[in-house]
């Protein structure tokens, strides 16, 4: 990926363009700058308006503020989550937090045991209930971990 507002660059580099549109979606065009602008001018005049022509070809990258909206001015609206005030957590759930990265540390390394154990040499020769125990431990361990993961990143975010 490569991400640059210089126009005549993008129209001599670039493949294919993912642009912010104004509705705070991406839009993912193949092509150059001027395919694009191709393409957002037919799509506007479908619907009705007039393309903006302030910025396209002849003046210099910058020199237009709404000739370049398309591609770097666009505000993405922040999502509920980034918006929303951080709730300060409860005794519990900050205890957790505390003791989530111990019980994450010591996870991850019995997962690193248990896939080491996997690889040895004559592992697979050993026999049935023992490859099955230790391939049901590791499941249970890497879900586990998982769980962790998630329940960790919940907390730090605050929600």
């Amino acid at each position: 990926f490569l991400v640059s507002h210089d126009r005549a660059f993008l129209n001599n580099v670039a493949t294919s363009l993912i642009v912010f549109e104004g509705d705070g979606q991406l839009g993912e065009y193949d092509g150059g700058y001027d395919d694009w602008v191709r393409v957002r001018d037919q799509r506007l005049t479908s619907v009705g308006r007039q393309p903006d022509r302030s910025g396209t070809k002849g003046t210099a990258p910058g020199n237009s503020a709404s000739g370049s909206a398309g591609i770097a001015a666009v505000a993405v609206p922040a999502t509920a989550a980034e918006t929303a005030p951080k709730r300060r957590l409860s005794f519990r759930e900050q205890r957790e937090l505390e003791e989530l990265p111990d019980r994450i540390a010591s996870l991850e390394q019995r997962q690193k045991e248990l896939n080491a154990e996997m690889a040895a040499p004559g592992f697979f020769q050993s026999g049935g209930t023992g490859i099955a125990a230790v391939t049901t431990e590791l499941a249970k361990v890497s879900a586990e971990l998982l769980q962790c993961y998630e329940r960790w990143e919940l907390l730090e975010s605050g929600l």
